[in-house]
């Protein structure tokens, strides 16, 4: 009898221990991101970082401050090569899609257009109150919006002049410009995505309505997109909402969506494709930054090292590195598997 139970025991023992680990191995296949802390860090700002971006021969790194500083970085030796000042907090900034200028919106309400190549100041232009958020396109339009505002500024830097897109009903979320200035992208507090065509200012398009359910009221809310970047085909938009800590993939011409990327516990405060689009960079409010393969739809990369908030995310041209910024004033270099 005694002989059984012992037998018994060990089956179970053995059961036991067997599946735990049949578990754990189905777990590990099926959590396939690597989590990469090592990285190089570049240190000279002194207040939060609002973008980065490589320069197209992957050479240098552009990155822009509250600080009121925008530096040039040689990604070599990691020394800068050339910083820029308003000399005056920055609101917000931009970089065009081919690289070649910087627009900065200063605290003071002016605006600075500087070419990217040479580090000469182009244009400058006083807004009429304090800019939240500026977008600039290839062909010198700068896309704007003040504080709570529900209109769109946007100025052709040639010629001074602004056009004023009106419709959305509540207050600007965000924007976001084309590389050939031809059409904007915006987002209001709970309203859908909506496309202007900048030539006559009119709206064209409304993308689909995202309705969010509350686990705690029976009150549903609709998603207010807060993040949006555009694949480098311009054939996909790319959002993030403010709370629900998705990111959505729209098509851009027929304005629906495509994919729903799900797996990130934290809001999402950036967003950048790769140049061949097979990934996308999102980084969170608590410094974590998620590398996406959007073929599966799945986190292939976590990148670990900011103390808090990523507020920019880039690729480099050949999509070997990644680089970002944000609340904790360092820039991060980190080489991707």
């Amino acid at each position: 009898m005694r002989l059984r139970v012992f037998i018994f025991a060990n089956l179970v023992i053995f059961f036991v221990f067997t599946s735990y680990s049949l578990f754990s191995n189905q777990v590990l296949r099926n959590t396939k991101a690597t989590t990469i802390s090592k990285h190089r860090a570049l240190k000279g700002h002194t207040n939060s970082i609002l973008v980065v971006a490589f320069t197209l021969d992957g050479k240098s790194i552009v990155s822009g401050s509250l600080d009121g500083t925008i530096y040039i970085w040689d990604i070599k030796s990691g020394k800068t090569k050339r910083i820029l000042s308003g000399k005056n907090q920055i609101n917000s900034l931009a970089i065009s899609g081919d690289g070649k200028k910087i627009v900065a919106v200063f605290q003071n309400n002016s605006i600075h257009v500087w070419d990217l190549r040479t580090g000469k100041l182009i244009k400058t232009f006083t807004a009429g109150t304090s800019v939240h958020k500026v977008s600039i396109s290839n062909n010198d339009k700068v896309a704007m919006y003040y504080g709570s505002a529900n209109d769109i500024h946007i100025l052709n830097i040639n010629s001074g002049k602004t056009k004023i897109l009106l419709g959305h009903k509540a207050s600007i979320n965000t924007i976001l410009i084309t590389n050939d200035g031809k059409r904007l992208f915006s987002s209001a507090l709970e309203e859908p995505i909506r496309v202007w065509d900048t030539r006559t200012a009119k709206t064209i398009k409304v993308f689909d309505e995202i309705i969010l359910k509350s686990e705690y009221s029976k009150f549903n809310s609709k998603e207010t997109a807060s993040r949006l970047t555009f694949s480098s085909d311009g054939k996909i938009l790319a959002s993030a909402g403010s709370f629900a800590n998705l990111i959505r993939l729209w098509n851009v011409e027929s304005g629906k969506l495509i994919k729903t990327l799900k797996g990130n516990s934290r809001n999402i405060k950036s967003l950048k494709f790769s140049a061949d689009g097979k990934l996308l960079a999102s980084g969170s409010d608590v410094g974590s930054i998620r590398i996406w393969n959007l073929k599966t739809g799945k986190t292939s990369i976590i990148l670990s090292g900011h103390e808090d908030m990523v507020f920019a995310v880039a690729f480099s041209p050949d999509g070997k590195y990644l680089v970002s910024g944000g609340i904790d004033k360092v820039i991060r270099i980190w080489k991707l598997n």
